[in-house]
């Protein structure tokens, strides 16, 4: 997976919080999730984009199985990718840092080429949409950037949005007998 080339965006120097990598902690995901603030507009590109990055073994990430080890537990990666808000925010010009611009046509086709090669790579990819400020364009790009269609979830409420996490875990978690 080489995620080098994909789709610009901002630096270390106006991300507002630090990726966690990739780890069976609990209490340090936990703690992660408990300091997450949104600020700024929507631009669900990089979410893709570095989803797929702590999913692969390319540095700053190096904590995933390789694909032989992937391929040996027969294992899948999955992403789950949210948002509260309409794909709004672009770069100013394509080598630009700061995502202040407003080129939704430019956002929404960078999301498209990210989901698209997020899933060529074999990651999974599972949209949700919460709250009521999600537009019916957006909403449409998320149920696109889904791997399957049963793999969109509209959680208007906190109510559905747990649901949407119960409904993701029954599509992932499939029993199977071993001897």
């Amino acid at each position: 997976m080489d995620f080098s080339f994909r789709v610009p965006g901002p630096n270390s120097l106006v991300c507002p919080s630090e990726i966690l990598p990739l780890t069976d902690n609990k209490n340090s995901l936990k703690a992660k999730i408990n300091s997450l603030a949104p600020i700024g507009n929507t631009y669900i590109p990089q979410g893709v984009v570095w989803g797929a990055r702590t999913l692969s073994t390319i540095e700053p990430y190096s904590e995933a199985k390789s694909e032989s080890q992937m391929a040996s537990l027969k294992g899948r990666r999955f992403m789950v990718l949210m948002t509260d808000g309409v794909n709004f925010a672009s770069p100013l010009v394509p080598s630009s840092p700061l995502h202040t611009g407003t080129d939704y046509d430019k956002s929404n086709s960078w999301l498209t080429e990210a989901c698209e090669n997020a899933k060529d790579d074999d990651i999974t990819i599972f949209t949700i949409s919460f709250g009521t400020s999600v537009n019916t364009e957006t909403q449409a790009l998320l149920r696109d950037c889904a791997s399957e269609p049963e793999g969109y979830f509209q959680a208007a409420t906190n109510s559905k949005f747990k649901d949407s996490f119960s409904s993701i875990a029954g599509l992932i978690l499939s029993p199977y007998l071993s001897k």
